[in-house]
């Protein structure tokens, strides 16, 4: 019938004053001021002579909710010589399983619900299967939102055991439905046989991590077990379970499901050993004929000195899309993975078995939508089946929540909208990595300051553009920003806020439209984050500002690793005629701004005089330019100055292997007073193709960058330099022969209809 939640932990109680009382259950208790560490859950008592308890169910400013659910009989009172104080409802989760049953708390049909603060680790073995007397419909000992672990350990509400309690498990669901969740359970080298336990049907085990750090003397050797004989669905989700360890000759199981209905979805199992003389271990194993369900399970790091094996299943079942290190998984979709590829660390005492990036299980998963309940929410609290855009990984955490972006049936119709959405709890958790794709359905015509997530603590954030809906590198090919106004800031603001930002793949068009207010189309200025600008097209802005520089396509301010990599810009003017009205193509304003295989064409001023520079760097270690292409800035109307790069000498930042149309080029191996005309397949007026042809200088002249900063070997097509064994040219294109055809034809775009098909191999049979 109703939800009744308390709290659990060790908090120190809080002095409140109370100033007033109203209602007549639930009561109002207005407090004299907002109270600092109370949550709802917690027990308020009141000033009366001999106070009386309450339990707070809401809390709005200095207005607490509270309900007498702890037989007071009364309402609260304002008056006496007690102190009111908060504090948690229990200290213990042992004392809140002893409550499930209490009359006063509960009536049948309630779901109670226990959240776990972490105000101190718990150590306690306990058995939840109260709550049958009374009739309570559900069971949920969680953790409250803001206290739950990061996916590692010691990072959130958990029980760490200090005590030796063999064959015991740390905490056993045992009265249907319960659901146990969000706790870290550490055994911290006790010997506990069993983290966690499901000993009746209907229960789940949710959001869990679970590791021994080497369990002692267990001879029943199962770290978490399912010990139902019964077709009724139990299992666990989206847990990850690690580091457990055998000394006795018994066969030792990472996961055990004793016959029927077990689910274990979504889960990583590492590091299940068995040190005895002859005995096995398993990582997830099944007893008898069953009917489990086992999908987006990963397992590895399974060793004995018996038969060590990561899935053992004795049985029909629903088995697919599960990895694991020794070949034993099986089913459609399931992967051999090396297990050092799949996670940020398998470091004894410092295991981050998040994914990492290249992971194999990253996109290898199948959508379980959201049967059973909770089982789309990943070990951080991610909702992968938030967007149609995302792609199910295999194990506990979701690499990335991914949301198509466009005006066709997609997640989102503007870019704005899901940048306003990245810090909605119901879709994203702490440390997640939010992607955008944007779909060239029609141009999108907005500004867009992107500055969420700091809020729920994103990990990472891109806005790019999925393969198929590229540009070729000229305009109007791919998806596409195209500006039909002003603006009031930068088209792209990659804003003020400690999260790194990845945008790439986009074409911004500024259209001709006249700025009055200085802007660029990508600003990134922040020395807290690091930016990377990737295989970008943007063109086509005009200003009526005074600055220095009044306007530039990207103007970086960030933090160390902060770059622009195969992007090409072109036709910038600064129309101001008066004084100081200078204008760049390409600025590094302070902090790190690097600029790697970069082309940059057409930069103008008309100020009387302001400067115009297609680089404008300095001479700095957060600075770097290699393999860029800078042709024809020029002033129109002034005593300003127009340089390809300003200044024109180092000798502390990195810069070599450049191309200037004047004598600007400086370095090891770069060339100057090149011709634009000579380098491009077209520089003309609106309808400028910047891909480089035949006999271009840049062929060739560059210098290789291997894959550091990631990507920078792919150039503005998408061709993998690297891989391809490529000699380097500058610039953001590869130029590619008719006799390197078939890399054009069988490359990322996806064959000859792909990214511009036969018509976007600029450089072969253009060139």
């Amino acid at each position: 019938m109703a939800t009744i939640t308390t709290s659990i932990g060790t908090r120190s109680a809080e002095n409140v004053d109370i100033s007033s009382v109203s209602g007549t259950g639930p009561y109002t208790v207005t407090l004299a001021s907002a109270p600092t560490t109370t949550n709802i859950g917690d027990t308020l008592t009141d000033e009366a002579v001999t106070p009386n308890s309450y339990l707070i169910t809401g809390i709005s400013g200095s207005d607490l909710t509270v309900t007498d659910s702890f037989g007071a009989g009364t309402a609260p009172s304002a008056a006496g010589s007690s102190q009111a104080t908060t504090i948690r409802s229990y200290s213990s989760i042992t004392n809140w399983e002893a409550d499930l049953d209490d009359t006063g708390l509960y009536t049948a049909a309630d779901d109670a619900v226990g959240e776990c603060y972490n105000d101190s680790a718990f150590d306690e073995d306990v058995d939840v299967n109260g709550g049958g007397t009374i009739g309570l419909t559900s069971t949920t000992l969680s953790v409250a939102s803001g206290e739950r672990h990061d996916g590692t350990a010691g990072t959130g509400a958990r029980i760490v055991r200090t005590g030796s309690t063999i064959n015991t498990p740390t905490l056993n669901a045992n009265r249907n439905p319960t659901y146990i969740e969000w706790i870290e359970i550490d055994a911290n080298g006790q010997g506990s046989g069993q983290n966690f336990k499901i000993g009746e049907v209907g229960c789940y085990g949710r959001n869990l991590v679970c590791h021994g750090n080497n369990i002692i003397s267990a001879q029943f050797g199962k770290f978490m077990h399912c010990a139902i004989n019964s077709h009724t669905k139990f299992g666990v989700l989206n847990c990850i379970c690690y580091d457990f360890t055998n000394t006795t000759d018994f066969q030792t199981d990472g996961m055990f499901g004793n016959q029927f209905g077990v689910e274990v979805l979504n889960c990583t199992f590492y590091g299940i050993a068995c040190t005895g003389a002859s005995a096995n271990a398993r990582g997830l194993a099944s007893g008898g004929a069953n009917s489990n369900r086992w999908q987006n399970n990963v397992v590895g790091g399974v060793t004995a000195n018996g038969t060590a094996v990561d899935y053992d299943s004795n049985g029909a079942g629903t088995n697919d899309h599960n990895a694991s290190e020794d070949g034993t998984q099986s089913g459609t979709g399931s992967i051999q993975v090396t297990i050092s590829n799949e996670f940020v660390s398998t470091t004894g005492g410092s295991e981050d078995l998040h994914l990492k990036s290249g992971a194999d299980c990253i996109d290898a998963g199948t959508d379980l939508v959201a049967t059973p309940a909770g089982v789309n929410i990943d070990i951080n609290g991610s909702n992968r089946d938030a967007f149609t855009a995302t792609t199910w990984d295999i194990g506990a955490h979701q690499f990335n929540l991914t949301a198509s972006i466009g005006t066709t049936s997609r997640d989102y119709s503007t870019i704005t909208a899901w940048e306003a959405d990245l810090d909605d709890t119901t879709i994203y958790g702490g440390g997640a990595n939010a992607v955008g794709e944007c779909y060239n359905d029609s141009a999108f015509d907005e500004d867009i300051r992107v500055d969420g997530g700091t809020t729920i603590g994103l990990s990472h954030i891109t806005l790019t553009v999925p393969i198929g809906e590229r540009h070729d590198g000229t305009a109007g090919t791919g998806a596409r920003i195209v500006r039909s106004g002003p603006g009031v800031t930068s088209t792209i603001d990659l804003a003020n806020t400690n999260i790194d930002k990845d945008f790439e793949w986009l074409e911004v068009d500024g259209n001709g439209q006249q700025i009055n207010s200085g802007r660029s189309q990508f600003n990134g200025f922040h020395t807290g984050s690091i930016f990377a600008i990737s295989n970008v097209l943007g063109h086509d802005i005009k200003a009526n500002i005074v600055g220095a520089p009044g306007i530039v396509f990207v103007r970086f301010f960030g933090k160390a690793g902060t770059h622009c990599k195969n992007s090409i810009f072109y036709d910038a003017d600064q129309v101001f005629t008066g004084a100081g009205g200078s204008i760049a193509g390409l600025a590094r304003s302070g902090g790190d701004g690097k600029f790697y295989n970069v082309t940059v064409h057409d930069i103008v001023t008309a100020s009387s005089n302001g400067n115009a520079d297609c680089v404008l760097g300095a001479d700095v270690s957060g600075f770097a330019a290699q393999n860029v292409i800078a042709t024809d800035p020029s002033v129109s109307g002034g005593s300003g100055t127009a340089s390809c790069f300003n200044p024109s000498s180092y000798i502390t930042a990195v810069v070599d292997h450049n191309l200037s149309s004047d004598a600007t080029a400086s370095g090891t191996g770069s060339l100057t007073n090149k011709a634009a005309a000579n380098q491009f397949v077209s520089t003309t007026g609106g309808s400028e193709d910047l891909h480089l042809k035949s006999g271009a200088d840049a062929i060739n002249a560059g210098t290789d960058l291997g894959t550091t900063p990631t990507g920078v070997n792919i150039d503005i097509d998408g061709r993998d330099r690297d891989a391809e064994g490529d000699i380097w040219d500058m610039g953001a294109d590869e130029f590619v022969s008719i006799g390197s055809l078939v890399h054009r034809l069988a490359g990322e775009g996806g064959g000859i209809a792909g990214k511009g098909g036969l018509a976007g191999i600029h450089g072969g049979l253009a060139g």
